[in-house]
């Protein structure tokens, strides 16, 4: 996965923050791919394809979703594509034990359990992003 990362990372396309790439999370074999705009997700997913290609592999399409998050959440869009099947909009998904629900802005239900495994996991994800671009040390304190 580390390489469809760094595909994904260099075609410049997806989420940023701070000049660091946010535009994938991967846990596993799954994988959230975010992005500000519906072409640049378009873009996102032919890099995914072009990975499975390269590397004899097939993402499960039944299992792959889209979902809206923003002012125009529930407008309908065309049809975004992964391996020539249509993905199916939904107005909730669950992402490593948290409930993600399309909206005006991203509000999540989440089981205690949950929050602490996903805030514990971000966390760790989060300073090693950091550290790794030199903005804080492992072993400086975040709060």
């Amino acid at each position: 996965m580390d390489n469809l990362i760094a595909r994904l990372r260099v075609a410049s396309f997806g989420c940023r923050l701070f000049s660091e790439f946010y535009g994938c999370l991967v846990y596993a074999e799954d994988i959230l791919i975010l992005s500000h705009s519906l072409n640049a997700l378009r873009l996102m997913l032919e890099v995914c394809e072009q990975f499975a290609t390269d590397f004899d592999l097939k993402f499960n399409s039944t299992k792959s979703v889209a979902m809206h998050i923003g002012r125009r959440f529930n407008v309908e869009w065309t049809p975004l594509k992964l391996a020539s099947v249509a993905l199916k909009y939904v107005t909730n998904v669950k992402y490593i034990g948290v409930c993600l629900i399309a909206g005006t802005h991203l509000p999540a239900r989440r089981s205690k359990r949950a929050v602490l495994a996903t805030a514990t996991w971000l966390a760790g994800w989060l300073v090693g992003c950091l550290s790794h671009a030199g903005i804080v040390s492992k072993q400086q304190n975040l709060s």
